[in-house]
């Protein structure tokens, strides 16, 4: 398992840094949860302004998650074509609305609103197209749980602060709980969202470091010396 170098202290100062860098909290992430589960399949594999056309098509054309469950898949996919991989994407879609109707009964999940966070993970993990981090997304963001999703930037940013990541585990049960476990929970939504808002603007592949309001944090950036303040080593 990797070993967390921030402390909770730090991490909430970093929290702190980013939230005043970053007062937009607003994601277009869905308050209810199976909408939120299509928006993240839209997301995959296409930047925002992308992804977020290719929602309001989709929410203009099947107002309801019924509609879209009793849709085919050509016709999603036409719907959502501008956002790309429509095809795999409109079957993926497809499929989770067909399992939640049979699951459930309904093309609603928020029933699972009265679960325990470990019981509702499992459930909404059964569901096809929903891994790990897409059920903490939804937990989080629809149901207002205290996760922490692991996405992309998180990961690199993260790492850049000192956590070490075998590549192995990235995926696994045990690396996620680890992580979420090391990030104080009353953080955690806003870290999230924080470190996201940090990645696209400032902490890319090719990071921005003499722009970067938590540099002090970052163990790449400290490691390779403060006055350089290149990116190079990142």
């Amino acid at each position: 398992m990797p070993e967390f170098k921030l402390s909770k202290t730090k991490l909430r100062q970093v929290n702190t840094k980013l939230t005043a860098a970053y007062p937009e909290t607003d994601l277009h992430n869905r308050r209810n949860p199976l909408e939120e589960a299509v928006f993240i399949i839209l997301t995959s594999q296409t930047n925002e302004d992308k992804y977020l056309e290719t929602w309001s098509r989709f929410k203009a054309k099947y107002p309801s998650m019924r509609e879209a469950q009793n849709a085919s898949v050509d016709s999603i996919a036409r719907t959502i074509k501008s956002g790309g991989l429509s095809r795999w994407k409109a079957q993926r879609i497809k499929t989770l609305l067909d399992k939640v109707q049979d699951k459930f009964g309904t093309s609603d999940i928020r029933i699972l609103d009265s679960l325990p966070n470990e019981e509702m993970e499992r459930e909404l993990k059964v569901l096809d197209g929903i891994g790990i981090k897409s059920a903490k997304c939804i937990m989080m963001y629809s149901f207002g749980r205290d996760v922490f999703p692991i996405d992309t930037h998180c990961l690199r940013l993260l790492r850049r602060m000192g956590l070490q990541i075998p590549k192995e585990s990235r995926r696994s049960q045990a690396f996620s709980e680890k992580i979420e476990h090391e990030i104080p929970e009353e953080i955690r939504r806003n870290l999230h969202i924080k470190l996201i808002q940090h990645g696209r603007a400032i902490c890319k592949r090719a990071p921005e470091c003499n722009v970067c309001v938590v540099s002090d944090f970052c163990k790449a950036f400290l490691k390779n010396g403060k006055s350089s303040k290149s990116s190079k080593y990142c």
